[in-house]
């Protein structure tokens, strides 16, 4: 799922939030993940979570401006 990069440290974010983990935490663990290391299920589920609504309201924007 791929996610501009203006909008990459909002779901980071969001996920810092809901797991009650720093930022820079969250950045790391999807750093070492992306090398083969298993991510921590919170951080699983609050990133499945956010990117969800990220590209439904990202879906939902693009239909209004083709209006």
């Amino acid at each position: 799922m791929a996610v501009p990069t203006d909008e990459g440290l909002a779901v980071l974010r969001e996920v810092s939030q809901h797991t009650n983990t720093k930022l820079t935490a969250v950045a790391e663990q999807l750093l070492e993940h992306a090398q083969g290391a298993q991510l921590p299920e919170d951080i699983q589920t609050a990133l499945r979570h956010a990117l969800t609504c990220h590209n439904r309201d990202r879906d939902w924007s693009k239909e209004g401006e083709s209006r």
